[in-house]
């Protein structure tokens, strides 16, 4: 057993409590992650999306669910915005 499994273990978590654990810990990572690399969010959001994330399991499916999503669409209708820019650069 490693190190981890003892201290959960110790801890009163069973095989279950462990797997769960280990899902909140990936979920929550994963979504911090997405958080920091995603380009649609502004300094104000990202860090308030980052925050939540750290809630174990629904700040992470808040994330996967709401907020990544939304936050595609709008940097999505923003890169269409740019290009409906007329060129104003004449030949």
């Amino acid at each position: 057993m490693s190190q981890l499994s003892h201290v959960l273990e110790a801890a009163g978590l069973g095989y279950f409590g462990q797997l769960a654990s280990g899902m909140a810990v990936l979920l929550t990572l994963s979504a911090v992650a997405g958080i920091v690399v995603e380009p649609g969010l502004g300094g104000r959001r990202k860090l308030l999306w980052g925050l939540l994330a750290l809630v174990p399991f629904l700040g992470g499916a808040l994330w996967f669910f709401v907020g990544r999503s939304r936050a595609e669409r709008e940097s999505a209708e923003a890169g269409s915005a740019e290009l409906d820019v007329p060129s104003t650069v004449s030949r």
